[in-house]
């Protein structure tokens, strides 16, 4: 080989050179603009997601206010009806009391007769599970709801044949009875 084409041979294997490492530079650069993009698109989507986040923890955190003030409505409310309850309890052991009081001092021989006779356990039963079924909180009890009186109308006489049903107030239920089907006396009197 002559000097001259070592030299051309020189000259094509720097420009060769050069012309690889001008690609590679090419390639570095799309690759690292790809990952600026990818990378941007991620920072976008993290920032929605932050933002969301930091949206969820603000209502989060109004949400535990407005609990917090209604647990303590509902502690006030909780400590009045446990003093009404207290007070209550009260009045019915002072009233017991008088009226133990006044059995025992009567002088009146029905009083004394009726406060002596002895009450059936049976009676007691009946009486205590007629109170129970009575309480709001269980008329959803198996065993109170079939114990209630229906709400169908009775025909005032039995032996009639025109089987007349028993005059009825508007909500087309028997005088004697409540909207909820048991029998009060009291509120319709």
């Amino acid at each position: 080989m002559t000097p001259a084409q070592i030299s051309t041979a020189i000259q094509w294997l720097i420009v060769s050179l050069f012309v690889a490492v001008l690609c590679l530079a090419q390639y570095q650069l799309a690759t690292t603009r790809n990952q600026l993009t990818q990378a941007l698109v991620d920072k976008s989507t993290l920032q929605t997601d932050a933002d969301n986040l930091a949206e969820s923890l603000r209502k989060s955190n109004a949400d535990k206010a407005a609990l917090a003030a209604e647990s303590e409505q509902l502690a006030l409310q909780l400590q009045q009806v446990s003093l009404q309850k207290a007070e209550l309890i009260g009045r019915h052991h002072a009233l017991k009391n008088q009226l133990n009081q006044l059995l025992q001092d009567t002088t009146n021989e029905d009083a004394k007769a009726w406060r002596d006779a002895h009450v059936p356990n049976d009676v007691v039963r009946l009486l205590s599970h007629a109170a129970d079924c009575a309480q709001r909180a269980r008329l959803h009890d198996s065993v109170c709801v079939t114990a209630r009186s229906s709400d169908a109308r009775v025909p005032s006489d039995p032996s009639a044949t025109t089987r007349d049903p028993v005059p009825a107030n508007a909500a087309n239920r028997v005088p004697s009875q409540s909207s909820n089907g048991r029998a009060d006396a009291v509120s319709d009197r």
